[in-house]
């Protein structure tokens, strides 16, 4: 039995490094060592992880720090927030005002734009870049999120943000997806006076990076050192209809269409329409736990009834993936928290039980193709134990990786056997020894 649970143990260990490495996300657009069949998602390969604003756990949120960590664990997208300064600058930030997550309230030479738009605050496009840059970022005090790195970054600009994510590429020897979101391109643009100036300069400022923007252009992406590296798969994202429009006719880079709570959008004709632009439909994780009527409620968001029948009524909580899937679409989620922070999972209806296990694999067996993530390790851990999960369904018969264990382990088995034998044999030749020394003395 000692046998057996030895080599059962050598075999596991040998079988956990075979499947963090199918898990190595170098490009997920690959497969990576996946069946075509093993997953939900449309693809068939695993659910992609996004990191929500870097690794905020860890790091202050938007800082070039916690997109390093995000890239350090392996993460498929990092995710910059992209908004306009005064001078129109892309800088990567979530908000539209600074005080929750800057030092803002402590530097005298900004105090004069304190309430010059938004009371009580600092409005983002009220400062130039060369103002933003005075300012240093703070961690937000949730959950473990360690407060030892506050006042340790600057806000960066997108094209920092680029900088960073080509010299990681370089460093760890391999792709990283990006996925920057178009924060109230509306907004920002009507105050520039600009129409779509912000899908513009994303364009304009991806093309100096050596992204391709349309299918057929080639790939140029290199270190500020003039080191080549591969480009990351790119994804822009927004909540905004009209902005993913427009880029749509500009480039055809993946778009997603971000949908929190507009009723029309939730409807089965509203998933029509953007699909006719859009290759990711993402929505709040409520929506598909406790349904949207009951969503729409609970933010007492209020709709016509009548137009929402004329748009073929709400898609049910069970029909989203499906639907989704069957225009060709990959279906999205935010935001999945670290363990230790609130998940506020089911709380339309009843808040369920805080167990971010549960709460993933709920997800992974829905087949819902990509998440935002907080903690990136831990969703990349919960991935790899549902992957397990899925092979040893399989069984024997279809699934290859199953062979594998089975192999790894009763080599593990003779391993243990062999080393045990020898032992014994050069104990018992060590004993004869002795008691040929004690005979002739």
């Amino acid at each position: 039995m000692k046998l057996f649970c030895i080599g059962l143990v050598l075999g596991f260990a040998a079988f956990q490094t075979h499947v963090l490495a199918r898990m190595h996300s170098n490009n997920p657009s690959k497969n990576n060592g996946y069946k075509g069949s093993d997953w939900k998602t449309l693809s068939g390969h695993p659910t992609k992880i996004i990191g929500h604003r870097g690794e905020k756990v860890l790091m202050p949120e938007h800082t070039l720090g916690s997109y390093e960590i995000a890239a350090i664990e392996q993460v498929d997208f990092v995710e910059p927030d992209l908004v306009l300064t005064k001078d129109e600058q892309l800088i990567c930030f979530h908000d539209l005002t600074l005080r929750n997550t800057t030092d803002v309230a402590h530097v005298k030479e900004l105090a004069y734009l304190e309430g010059l738009t938004v009371e009580g605050d600092w409005y983002i496009p009220d400062l130039t870049l060369a103002q933003i840059k005075i300012l240093l970022v703070e961690q937000r005090e949730i959950g473990i999120r360690p407060q030892y790195f506050n006042r340790l970054f600057q806000i960066p600009t997108f094209e920092e943000f680029l900088q960073l994510v080509q010299f990681m590429t370089h460093k760890l020897n391999v792709s990283i997806g990006i996925i920057p979101e178009l924060k109230h391109p509306e907004i920002l643009n009507k105050r520039l006076g600009k129409p779509y100036f912000m899908e513009n300069e994303i364009l304009r400022i991806l093309a100096k990076y050596g992204y391709p923007l349309k299918s057929g252009d080639s790939a140029s992406c290199e270190t500020a050192n003039g080191e080549s590296v591969p480009c990351g798969l790119v994804v822009l994202q927004s909540f905004n209809k009209k902005s993913l429009q427009y880029l749509r006719n500009h480039t055809t880079i993946e778009l997603m269409m971000l949908v929190e709570d507009e009723p029309l959008l939730l409807t089965v004709k509203g998933l029509k329409e953007i699909s006719a632009f859009a290759h990711y439909y993402t929505v709040w994780k409520e929506i598909l736990v406790s349904g949207v009527e009951a969503v729409l409620a609970y933010k007492q968001v209020s709709y016509n009834a009548t137009e929402v029948k004329e748009m073929g009524g709400f898609i049910g909580k069970e029909d989203f993936l499906p639907l989704v899937h069957d225009r060709g679409m990959e279906l999205g989620l935010y935001t999945i928290y670290d363990s230790r922070e609130p998940s506020d999972r089911g709380c339309a209806v009843q808040c369920l039980p805080q167990n971010k296990t549960q709460e993933v694999f709920y997800f992974f067996e829905k087949g819902v193709d990509a998440i935002f993530t907080e903690n990136i390790q831990e969703a990349r851990e919960l991935r790899i134990q549902y992957d397990f999960i899925i092979q040893m369904k399989l069984g024997s018969s279809a699934s290859p990786i199953t062979h594998s264990f089975l192999w790894i382990t009763i080599f593990g088995i003779c391993l243990s056997l062999f080393i045990y034998i020898a032992i014994k044999e050069r104990c018992t030749k060590n004993q004869h020894f002795k008691l040929y020394l004690s005979l002739e003395g």
